[in-house]
């Protein structure tokens, strides 16, 4: 830490100048995150105030989401599902057990936002975590992301079409 003498307060040294330290989980953030749908509700997550995308993303149940949903779409479902598709990677099976599933992705899914995303690299991340996640999990979201309306094809085509995706997708039944 070093001290700025002209702000009277001490600084950290490795925080970038545009960026606001972490202070900690909002309430509403906490409810999003431990499924507390009551008291979600009870506190009213404001579109002024609250980061609905970051609340999607740390979402763990769907019924959060479908909440959420009634209050404001998802903006950035590219970074969303990015998160949400990480927990489902089997390197991670042993913090699945607590976390909802695939429920909240598939209605994040079904939100009413055609999910298209240009950038390769964002989309190299999430076929990345979809070749590690368990057949079961794979199966689910992929009935979703074929469908034109909720995924766009371009998007789509990208997430398959690499040999090592598409030999698994074929493999379970998925790709012709």
């Amino acid at each position: 830490m070093s001290h700025n003498p002209s702000l009277g307060i001490a600084e950290d040294a490795d925080s970038e100048d545009d960026e606001e330290p972490f202070l900690g989980w909002s309430a509403i953030s906490e409810a999003a995150r431990a499924g507390h749908l009551g008291i979600l509700k009870l506190l009213g997550p404001d579109l002024a105030r609250d980061d609905f995308d970051e609340l999607y993303e740390h979402a763990r149940y769907e019924s959060i989401v479908v909440f959420l949903l009634t209050i404001q779409s998802p903006k950035d479902l590219t970074k969303i599902l990015w998160w949400h598709f990480r927990w489902l990677e089997d390197r991670f099976s042993y913090t699945t057990a607590g976390y909802g599933g695939t429920g909240m992705i598939e209605a994040i899914l079904r939100c009413g936002v055609r999910w298209e995303e240009r950038d390769l690299e964002r989309l190299a991340d999430i076929r990345r975590s979809l070749s590690r996640m368990s057949d079961y999990h794979l199966k689910s979201i992929h009935h979703h992301l074929e469908r034109p309306e909720i995924c766009a094809p371009e998007t789509f085509q990208e997430l398959v079409r690499t040999p090592k995706m598409r030999a698994r997708l074929i493999s379970l039944g998925l790709y012709k």
